[in-house]
């Protein structure tokens, strides 16, 4: 079945005494949109969406683009893996936003890592083979394709974030609402015309049917799609904030990795608002947070609740944790520490 109508039919089966397989026929008869439109929508039932699941592809996209499509709490998916696959194969994507000259630095700085990666690939190779002898009781093919694994492991390092992938994610259609509504406020242009094209893959017939008709996966989805400017209001009303209440240098020297215990529930919800908006470790964004009067915290706090909707969820900054890390990483050690992310 389609993903709203699905969700129509489980949403029915809760409301009613009908056994799940009249409530499936009770749906073939019966507007599936209307009811979402009702209850989805305009009365604020947003867990109705968790009901209906879609696979998603995302092809050609930069690997920048697949780390925001990733950046969900509640999503299941795989990026196309940089351990099996050659990823020289195409040109880095050039980002829409870069004038002429940035444009030309860009695309010289994209070639020479990517020749860099595939110098440092065949080494690696050819490293691996002298030192590491392939076992009698494994096959040629499962051999090389080992140690390649490994070889890609290293050479990784060197790929830009504009290098292209793709992502495969099968989501509730309530994150795909949220995602989108995301993409289409990002600061990226790539991810806004992602948002986009995902909105109208929502209202059209899928792509690849195993079987049955060929009907829009989730055209009233697709229809309340607008853009959610909240999370950039936040950033710009912290960053103000910021600026007039914390230092614009650090006093704490930045180490490599840093772990806190946070005890102040509340000075670590703010630290984690304002961490992205500085260049301060958090350690000292923390103390700093500890030590103001609780005013101060609490116009903290009623400055990131004024951006979200009667009946949005809480920003993700408000969770306070046991422990928090803090690295200092190139673009390489994230790209392993995001593989990892869950």
């Amino acid at each position: 079945m389609p993903p709203e109508k699905l969700a129509y039919a489980l949403a029915r089966y809760s409301r009613s005494p009908d056994s799940i397989t009249d409530s499936v026929e009770w749906v073939r008869t019966h507007d599936s949109a209307k009811f979402l439109e009702s209850f989805y929508f305009q009365y604020g039932h947003a867990s109705i969406a968790d009901l209906g699941h879609l696979a998603v592809c995302f092809e050609g996209v930069s690997e920048l683009a697949a780390t925001e499509i990733e950046d969900e709490q509640l999503w299941d998916g795989q990026a196309r893996s940089s351990r099996y696959q050659d990823f020289t194969k195409s040109d880095a994507i050039l980002p829409p936003e870069l004038s002429a000259e940035e444009a030309a630095l860009y695309v010289n700085t994209c070639e020479k890592l990517i020749a860099t990666y595939r110098i440092v690939q065949s080494e690696a190779t050819d490293y691996l083979e002298s030192r590491l002898r392939r076992p009698e009781d494994m096959k040629p093919d499962a051999y090389k394709r080992n140690i390649a694994a490994r070889a890609f492991d290293v050479a990784r390092y060197l790929l830009p974030f504009g290098i292209p992938t793709g992502v495969g994610q099968v989501t509730s259609i309530r994150t795909l609402e949220k995602q989108i509504r995301r993409f289409k406020a990002c600061e990226y242009q790539e991810v806004r015309e992602i948002g986009d094209e995902l909105a109208h893959a929502c209202s059209a017939a899928p792509e690849c049917l195993w079987q049955g008709s060929a009907e829009p996966v989730a055209p009233t989805l697709a229809r309340h799609s607008d853009p959610d400017e909240s999370a950039g209001r936040l950033r710009a009303d912290v960053a103000e904030w910021a600026a007039d209440h914390l230092p614009s240098q650090p006093t704490l020297q930045s180490v490599s990795t840093d772990l806190l215990s946070p005890s102040n529930q509340v000075a670590d919800i703010c630290a984690t608002l304002l961490f992205p908006v500085t260049r301060l470790p958090f350690r000292e964004i923390y103390e700093l947070a500890c030590s103001w009067p609780e005013s101060r915290r609490k116009d903290l706090l009623k400055l990131a609740f004024g951006v979200r909707g009667r009946r949005e969820e809480l920003p993700r900054h408000f969770r306070s944790a046991p422990y928090v890390f803090e690295f200092v990483m190139d673009i390489g050690a994230y790209r392993d520490m995001h593989r990892h992310r869950r």
